[in-house]
């Protein structure tokens, strides 16, 4: 596969010191009710500071190091909550939108320093985010797909290697969907 190759070759120049890669992939979803009324100020703040300013924070922490190598890959996670309405999920899409955002805006600040920054944006993905979903609520899911199931963690892992590599030294500010063709609906 040819995402091994690039990912050895980017560990090679860490190993040198350089920074030349972030995946931004943190995201939790609120515990309890993402409802508007029924959101607390204190779980909105949680969900706020992990998916948005980790992510922020993240891309603030290597940039120096990018700017002076003239050189960097910034991949950010926002989600198709970003893109759509999907209910019971307020603080999540927020947060996950102001990725989406924050990742067109950084890379336009940043791409006469080749620098790309680019997010991908997946759909219901087997990953623990899912929690506690019980099997009838997969097949729910499963069947709002398109695609007739839940994609994988390979999968976003694949993307996220292509932004990664050399291949998309020319794509920047991009929010890449990965959701078996759930927003083409």
């Amino acid at each position: 596969m040819f995402c091994n190759a690039y990912l050895n070759e980017y560990l090679v120049n860490y190993a040198y010191g350089t920074i030349d890669i972030l995946a931004n992939v943190a995201g939790v979803v609120s515990r309890g009710s993402d409802k508007l009324l029924e959101q607390t100020e204190e779980e909105w703040d949680r969900v706020i500071d992990i998916d948005l300013k980790g992510t922020f924070l993240g891309m603030k922490s290597v940039m120096p190091e990018m700017v002076k190598n003239k050189q960097g890959k910034i991949v950010n996670v926002a989600s198709l909550a970003a893109h759509i309405g999907l209910t019971n999920l307020v603080a999540y899409s927020a947060a996950k939108g102001g990725v989406a955002a924050m990742t067109r805006q950084v890379a336009m600040e940043y791409a006469a320093d080749n620098i790309q920054v680019n997010a991908v944006s997946p759909g219901i993905i087997q990953t623990p985010i899912l929690g506690d979903t019980t099997p009838e609520m997969t097949e729910i899911f499963s069947a709002a797909t398109p695609a007739g199931r839940l994609g994988k963690p390979e999968e976003i892992a694949n993307l996220i290697l292509f932004f990664a590599s050399i291949e998309a030294d020319f794509v920047t500010g991009q929010i890449w969907k990965v959701d078996g063709g759930w927003s083409s609906q």
